[in-house]
């Protein structure tokens, strides 16, 4: 690579280096400009001296000298790189503006159909094409052809304007040239709807063609893109540009605040403050390099912002009566287009290190010696990272998720084209980098662009990486300090997705959408090629209506699309190798008739797209996604009130196109289930139609419970009829009858009677508890929605897991971290007026502080741009505070070596027997914080190529030794993931992230404790019988028997083993002498042996409810299961139902890999069955078909 100004590539990735490089481009600046060299360098030794019109002027100035000296940097012509597309956009504009009127669309002239389609062949034959062949490129060659004056000029201005009343002109209509921006009306987006207003399909008939993970193709070209531009108003130097500052009640006043849009959404502009208008003044005269300079003085990541990402700023357009500019769009051709050049990556690189016209980070400060770690890598994380680099600060980032090697060589060397470092989506590796931008955001974002910002992180000295880290269990806040610290920054984003209370949820088929969007997009089973993850069948109900619901109904349903292809394909491979019945045996009835049924459907595709192939046109699924059920979003409210209607309507109206049926005011109540235990439909409430009828102040008096009845009174009989559905509350407060859900079952008179639907059956044995009288609601119906998979998608809250398992570290407000700002001496913590500003927790200890950013934040909770912004807004008073720290003495520099400690090698890998491996780690610091009852997720990394797994492999540990820093486990071979961890070699590098979990408690027991354990959970039992032989009298160690169990004991070897019985004679005859021995029995199992010890207790010790002993140990039972992420609280796959000792309903969903020993009497035992890993028919399906000769192609090669 040959730079111009005799400068090296090394010193693009350096601090001293790009100082040479500023003070190269200010002689430049210089010898092209005096007075512009002064006016920066006034700017840069005072910026605020600097005011805001001042400082659009300096941009506008400075803009074209600093883009000229990056074209002679890396030695490019950027007109000639453009010089054809320039001339295209620039003729484009300019035929609109001669040709097509603004108010074309709008106003309905009279059309003479017959003189224009006349005026279409004369056009045509001008051209020397036929009216369909002809395309927009001739007909603007055409028109800027004609004279001003001439009477053809005027039959084409004419004609253009019938292209927009004609029906003959649809395919002229879809042309930018034509684009006009449309009249914002109530409905934003384009649906039918039925008379109800609770069923809404997309009113364009797109074709529904996508059954793979490609990129989505959104993105505009540069003809769409510049119609944009030229529709903007450039608003800057008049300081209304809204789109950046926000649109303000009253013009020139901050202080009355911002105005909202129709849907109660504040129009505050862009979060970033990014210079938009002056982009596109500059794209606008093709000065592409210009334009990204814009964009990156206060967006050095606008990798990861732009299309499909924000549009913040298209909601505080000027135009708010019509169409905005669609600026993320215009910013992702902008990128793209300085990306296309060569060494674009290098440009990007360069401007997000090195800016002359940013107010602050202009260039890297030199080093200050402060260490700084930031928990957490998505974009209020990686984001910080940057902003402390260039602040002078080292940064060590970490992260729970497995982060992948740089996978396109040596980061330190130059990228030449963008496209060496991109990949098929639909088969590009998931790096483990970048949070919510890799596992939670959809193809219809270019993840591609995340290698960006990961590139740049890597290149940077005093930047270090470390995934496979989780906060509160690997690293904690005090190890922060121990590993010489100076500050911690939370940057952890958000979780803990919440449950559905309603009968039956997370039954089998019923998931959370971060569950399945984290195991699609960070596990690579979005890759054909990998083994299959979640099953999933159709009908599809996702409950919820926020973007993260609206992700995982359109993923949903090319998920199915492409799973049903490849079990069509790999079924019928595996059946043509060995034989039906062989394959068959595998699977069970019930398991082989889904199969079938995916088989099925995906020869339906297959046969439907080779019929498209031989017709020379795209398939369209739309007719088989209706016959099969289709994917269904449901919201308990109005569309217009749904969270993705306000905060993105065109995400929705795309998911819409997509095919996706919208179900408003639609509540789910119960879930129902078939006799195998899986969802086959919900049970809904919608709005009983009355006109007119006022339900306000209906009450119910003289309330009695007869039997599973509840009867009584009402004020007012008029429209009541039977079947009517109420939600019945009390005005008392604190009342348990709060929005109970009961159906009219009979009413005579004043006299009514109902019975439960969805109201808790405790209620109906407290007649004591009942309140005075209870309130009508307005009366539902109740529908039911076939769903034979369910993703639940109805919020999350942020990740504040740390607290609840350290408890004392930080204060809670609400559910966030409590806030408070920084003094001015940079110590103490103070309370600030405006709350957007106060980024530090409550935590002090001397001169120790923590402070957060993103999710964590209320102000920059909930998208991408917010959490980039989060950072930028906290980095004064964080390094407000870091400059105030003491200085450090020379011991305390060398601790950060540490790191090193964190990688975790393969010591000896052991085959105990044919399926039992026993694997011992090196791993000199996760082998200090080893808790029994906690779990590790072991994952090799991502597959190259064939059938490899790319999952993750969750454990807990069966030995210890931290004098020789190593970790044991014992595990099986069922899983895939399993099967490639036993074929390590020593020495081999492997992810493993812990601990999880709470633990077991350490507290001291006056007596024995029994364990129990089977051969499922036999490894693991070893350190729970050491842990407590340590905190107790002694341990009765029982296993029940299995010829692996015997086998196992035999070959470890382990001693002091007695052996359990297949009934509950144990419990009869030695339990029963020693019951008040024990302060603790301890289940550790196999959830469906768990549950059979549990009952076999329970049988011996009550008779009619009656406890035979009066002091009975507390009882323990591992409730672990399948698992994903092992953080708690982000993919919810480990949810586990509690209940209620007393009635044995339902309380609340805990998360299993935080709490993984549970007491039993409040432990939903059969919940815990169905989570079981061992249900997954695709598990056993990757078996045979790993065993195999060989692998099968994509459903996209067929």
């Amino acid at each position: 690579m040959q730079l111009g100004f005799d400068l090296t590539f090394e010193q693009l990735l350096s601090r001293d280096g790009l100082a040479v490089v500023d003070g190269h481009f200010r002689r430049f600046l210089k010898s092209r400009d005096q007075s512009d060299y002064d006016a920066l360098k006034m700017f840069n030794n005072v910026p605020d001296s600097v005011s805001s019109t001042e400082y659009d002027a300096l941009i506008m100035a400075i803009t074209p000298h600093l883009a000229a000296f990056i074209s002679d940097l890396f030695g490019l012509n950027e007109a000639r790189s453009f010089s054809d597309d320039d001339v295209l956009s620039a003729r484009l504009c300019t035929f609109r503006s001669q040709f097509v009127s603004a108010k074309a669309a709008s106003t309905v002239p009279t059309i003479d159909v017959a003189s224009w389609s006349l005026t279409t062949q004369w056009i045509a034959a001008s051209i020397g094409c036929a009216p369909d062949e002809m395309t927009q490129e001739q007909l603007v060659d055409f028109g800027l052809g004609l004279s001003a004056n001439d009477d053809a000029t005027a039959r084409l201005v004419d004609w253009c304007t019938g292209v927009y009343h004609c029906d003959e002109a649809v395919q002229f209509r879809q042309w930018p040239v034509f684009w006009q921006p449309s009249k914002v009306t109530d409905w934003r987006v384009s649906v039918t709807k039925n008379a109800d207003f609770t069923r809404f399909e997309s009113a364009n008939q797109h074709l529904i063609s996508r059954d793979q993970f490609t990129l989505t193709p959104t993105y505009w070209d540069r003809d769409q893109s510049m119609i944009h531009v030229d529709y903007c108003r450039y608003c800057h130097d008049r300081s209304v540009d809204y789109c950046r500052t926000g649109f303000l009640q009253k013009k020139g006043d901050p202080s009355q605040g911002f105005r909202e849009d129709s849907s109660g959404e504040v129009l505050s502009g862009c979060p970033l403050d990014e210079k938009i208008s002056q982009m596109h003044w500059f794209k606008r005269r093709h000065q592409h390099i210009s334009a990204l300079i814009a964009v990156m003085i206060d967006n050095p990541f606008c990798a990861v912002t732009g299309h499909r990402i924000c549009n913040d700023c298209m909601k505080s357009c000027i135009f708010q009566k019509q169409d905005p500019v669609d600026t993320p769009q215009v910013e992702s051709r902008v990128l793209q287009d300085v990306l296309s050049l060569r060494w674009g990556v290098e440009i990007v690189d360069l401007l997000m290190k090195w800016h002359p016209l940013r107010r602050e980070e202009a260039l890297p400060q030199m080093s200050n010696q402060r260490r700084v770690l930031v928990m957490g890598l998505g974009p209020s994380g990686f984001s910080m990272l940057h902003h402390l680099w260039m602040r002078g600060c080292a940064v060590t980032g970490m992260d729970g998720a497995h982060l992948s090697a740089w996978p396109f060589g040596d980061p330190m060397q130059p990228i030449a084209d963008y496209s060496d470092i991109c990949e098929d989506l639909s088969t590009r590796k998931p790096l483990g980098f970048g949070g919510v931008c890799e596992y939670g955001i959809t193809v219809r974002w270019d993840k591609n662009l995340l290698n960006l910002v990961y590139l740049s992180l890597l290149r940077r000295a005093d930047c270090a990486l470390v995934g496979d880290v989780r906060f509160g269990g690997t690293v904690t806040v005090d190890d922060a300090w121990r590993l010489g610290f100076d500050h911690l920054v939370l940057a952890l984003g958000a979780g803990l997705p919440k449950a559905l209370n309603i009968p039956n949820s997370l039954c089998n088929g019923m998931n959370q959408a971060s569950d399945f969007l984290m195991m699609l997009h960070s596990t690579g089973a979005y890759n054909p090629a990998y083994p299959l993850g979640t099953e999933m069948a159709l009908p599809c109900v996702v409950i919820g209506a926020g973007l993260t619901a609206v992700d995982a109904a359109t993923e949903a349903q090319t998920y199915y699309l492409q799973l049903v292809q490849t079990v069509n394909l790999r079924l019928s491979r595996a059946i043509g190798m060995t034989s039906q019945s062989q394959v068959k045996a595998a699977f069970s009835a019930h398991e082989w008739t889904q199969l079938q049924q995916w088989a099925s459907h995906g020869g339906q595709l297959r046969r439907l797209k080779q019929e498209a192939n031989r017709r020379g046109i795209s398939p369209c699924y739309r007719a088989l996604l209706s016959e099969w059920g289709g994917v269904h979003l449901v919201y308990r409210s109005q569309l217009t009130a749904s969270p993705a209607y306000r905060k993105n309507h065109q995400e929705l109206q795309s998911a819409l196109d997509a095919g996706i049926i919208f179900h408003a005011q639609t509540d789910v109540v119960r879930a129902n289930m078939d006799t195998h235990g899986s969802v086959c439909e919900l049970a809904c409430l919608q709005p009983w139609l009355f006109g007119g009828v006022n339900w306000v102040d209906r009450r119910v008096y003289d309330l009695k419970i007869v039997g599973r009845s509840l009867t009584g009174r009402v004020c007012c009989r008029a429209n009541l009829v039977s079947g009517m559905v109420f939600k019945l509350s009390s005005n008392v407060s604190g009342s348990s009858w709060l929005d109970d859900v009961w159906v009219l079952d009979d009413v005579v008179d004043d006299s009514v009677s109902f019975q439960p639907l969805a109201a808790r059956p405790g209620l109906l044995c407290t007649e004591d508890k009942l309140p005075e009288e209870l309130r009508l609601t307005a009366p539902y119906q109740q529908v039911t929605l076939p769903a034979r998979h369910v993703l639940v998608a109805t919020g999350s809250q942020p990740n504040t897991a740390f607290e609840y398992e350290h408890r004392g570290h930080f204060e809670r407000s609400g559910v966030f971290y409590a806030r408070q700002g920084i003094a001015e001496d940079g110590m103490a913590l103070i309370d600030v007026q405006d709350s957007s500003q106060a980024f530090f927790t409550t935590y002090a200890r001397g001169e120790q502080r923590v402070s957060l950013v993103g999710d964590l934040h209320p102000t920059y909770h909930g998208s991408v741009v917010k959490a980039l912004a989060s950072s930028r807004a906290a980095i004064p008073s964080i390094m407000q505070h870091i400059n105030a720290l003491s200085q450090r003495g020379p011991s305390q520099l060398d601790r950060l070596p540490q790191l090193r400690d964190f990688q975790v090698r393969v010591h000896s890998v052991t085959a105990v027997t044919p399926t039992m491996t026993w694997l011992v780690l090196h791993a000199p610091w996760l082998s200090q914080r080893v808790l029994p009852g906690t779990l590790y997720r072991l994952r090799l990394g991502y597959a190259d190529s064939g059938m490899q797994s790319s999952d993750s492999v969750c454990l807990q540990p069966s030995d210890y030794d931290p004098q020789e820093q190593t970790i044991s486990f014992l595990f099986d071979h069922r899983s895939l993931a399993k099967q490639e961890l036993a074929s390590v070699s020593v020495g081999q590098i492997i992810g493993c992230m812990g601990p999880t979990g709470v633990g077991i408690s350490s507290q001291k027991m006056t007596k024995r404790v029994l364990l129990i354990a089977d051969d499922s959970r036999l490894g693991s039992s070893l350190l729970y019988r050491r842990h407590y032989a340590s905190i107790s009298v002694g341990v009765d160690y029982y296993v029940q028997h299995s010829q692996l169990a015997a086998e196992l004991v035999r070959s470890l070897p382990i001693t002091d083993v007695q052996w359990m019985p297949d009934n509950d004679t144990l419990f009869r005859t030695q339990i029963a002498k020693n019951l008040s021995n024990y302060s603790a029995i301890v289940f550790h199992g196999a959830s469906v042996h768990v549950r059979d010890w549990y009952r076999q207790y329970h049988r011996f010790c009550h008779v009619d409810n009656r406890v035979k002993y009066n002091a009975l140990p507390e009882l323990i039972g591992y409730v672990g299961g399948a698992m994903q992420c092992g953080l708690k609280g982000i993919c919810a796959k480990c949810l586990q139902w509690q209940i209620d000792p007393v009635t044995g309903q339902r309380t609340k969903a805990v998360y299993a890999c935080s709490w993984q020993d549970q007491p039993l009497h409040l432990v939903d035992l059969d919940h815990t069955i169905s989570r079981d890993e061992d249900l997954d028919v695709f598990s056993r399906l990757n078996r045979v078909w790993v065993n195999l000769p060989s692998s099968m192609p994509s459903p996209s090669t067929v």
